[in-house]
């Protein structure tokens, strides 16, 4: 035992003795030692702070350990609960942070009777009750997207049955026929475009019947009978009246103001106004009857304008196109379809044919569908024909049997409305090339203008020439007031002799 002045326990200076004792053969010391509640407070000062400051700094492990450290005593006990508060803080902190119904569930499995147990619990309830919602909401989207899906699959498929339609019907308008509508009407009769389709093939067989009935008196009788108030039952009426009206060799030239556009159409309002004469066609020789030409004319005292209708199932425009053989062009022999109209300019003859066996001087207008179509022009040329051999002429037999007759063929002064065109095979890889270009018209070889259109197996040419061109050596000059003679005449798919032609026709042209 140490002095009574003596330092027994740290921080303790002295120690009073107090009594002594023995018990069951053990002496019993009773002491009193200065300062030990002041040390004893100081000591669970230090202690009660250190637990606070590893509190406050979340260590866990440090709380732990003085848990353990001091264990049976109050601090020991205040460091274990503490501990136990601090892993239970955690665990909820990582189940909300995962926010999972597994989450909540393992913290309530360690820690059962946390007063966050109905926190937890509501928290497990809510996400049931979203994820149950949410998969309704998925459910319903894909719903959704299969109706989207479906919807936009329906409208493609009805924009493309629209697309379909629409390309069908444009093409039927584009070859604008009936038999392309009646197609059309068939294959999609419930549509829109039905309706448009069978109000024009209704139009076509109206024009189709007209067109083959207007040569005729009974056909125009039997159009105006089928339609009386059809599209073209003023036409029709028209050139019933003036069918049966007029006749013979010779053709009322009427005077008018203004002028017809030149464009291959008959509905300018000066044509109602004019006379029609209907002449048949003599065939050349091996070649089949014609339907008669439907010609008219006015003039205005300055110009004279024809308009000419004939039958011609083929529309041929393309004129001796140069084809490749081997290294070389070589012209073909595919021509087009042509009309003229021939002038007697000297004496007159008691036949049209330009061969029948006597000498004449003919002032032609040519409309060659090809030149033509590139130009708006015709050709004006003079045809001279003799029983004496001329220039530039070729030979052939008269049709009286009088001998040999030489037809000279010649443009007239200047320049015509096409030139000639020559490709060079090493310049271009072409397999056909035109053999003739626009040209620029001049002179008295450009007086001539001719426009056509062919529709249903029908051309409708519209010429116009100056009545007095100021060339008398190779244009007749047409007066107002006086008649002239002239001819027509219609190349199918022909050229030269192989062309059907009318008898001679006197022009008797309206005076002031």
């Amino acid at each position: 035992m140490g002095r009574a002045d003596g330092t027994l326990i740290k921080g303790i200076k002295s120690a009073t003795f107090v009594s002594c004792k023995k018990v069951n053969g053990a002496v019993h010391y009773a002491l009193e030692y200065t300062g030990f509640e002041a040390a004893k407070a100081k000591e669970l000062e230090s202690l009660n702070a250190e637990l606070k400051a590893a509190t406050d700094a979340g260590d866990i492990a440090k709380v732990e350990a003085l848990a353990k450290k001091h264990k049976g005593t109050p601090l020991g006990g205040r460091a274990f609960a503490t501990a136990n508060q601090m892993r239970e803080d955690e665990a909820f902190e990582k189940a909300e942070k995962a926010n999972t119904a597994s989450s909540y569930e393992e913290f309530l499995n360690k820690f059962p009777k946390s007063l966050r147990r109905m926190k937890a619990l509501a928290a497990i309830k809510q996400i049931e009750e979203d994820a149950e919602a949410a998969k309704a909401a998925a459910a319903k989207a894909a719903e959704q997207k299969k109706k989207d899906a479906a919807n936009a699959k329906k409208r493609a498929a009805e924009e493309k049955a629209r697309e379909e339609v629409a390309n069908a019907y444009a093409r039927a308008k584009e070859s604008d026929t009936i038999k392309a509508y009646k197609g059309f009407i068939n294959k999609y009769p419930k549509t829109a475009q039905a309706g448009s389709a069978k109000v024009r093939v209704e139009e076509l067989e109206d024009d189709n019947l007209f067109e083959s009935s207007r040569n005729s008196v009974a056909g125009l009788q039997g159009y105006l009978s089928k339609y009386p108030k059809g599209r073209n039952q003023a036409m029709a009426s028209a050139l019933l009246k003036e069918l049966k009206a007029q006749s013979g060799d010779t053709l009322k030239v009427v005077r008018i103001k203004g002028t017809p556009n030149l464009d291959g159409d008959d509905s300018d309002a000066v044509w109602k106004k004019s006379k029609v004469l209907r002449v048949p066609f003599r065939p050349y020789e091996g070649a089949p009857e014609t339907s008669p030409v439907e010609v008219r004319a006015v003039h205005n005292g300055e110009k004279i304008f024809f308009l000419a209708r004939w039958d011609d199932k083929t529309r041929d425009i393309i004129y001796r196109p140069w084809v490749r053989k081997g290294k070389r062009y070589r012209p073909s022999s595919q021509v087009d379809d042509a009309f003229s109209i021939a002038f007697q300019m000297a004496k007159e003859t008691n036949d049209s044919c330009m061969l029948n066996g006597q000498d004449q001087v003919l002032d032609v207008w040519l409309w060659r569908a090809y030149g033509s179509e590139i130009s708006g022009q015709g050709a004006d040329k003079v045809l001279r024909v003799s029983s004496q051999q001329l220039p530039e002429s070729n030979a052939f037999p008269a049709k009286n049997g009088s001998g040999q007759l030489w037809v000279q063929n010649q443009f007239d002064a200047g320049n015509p409305a096409w030139r000639l065109f020559v490709p060079i095979a090493s310049k271009t890889t072409e397999e056909s090339v035109p053999s003739y270009k626009k040209g620029v018209p001049s002179g008295s070889a450009g007086d001539i203008l001719a426009v056509a259109k062919w529709k249903n197996g029908v051309w409708t040419l519209e010429m116009s020439r100056a009545l007095d061109t100021g060339n008398n050596d190779d244009d007749v000059k047409l007066v107002a007031g006086r008649k002239a003679l002239c001819a027509f005449a219609v190349y199918d798919h022909a050229e030269k002799a192989d062309h059907a032609y009318t008898k001679r026709i006197t022009l008797d042209l309206e005076g002031n």
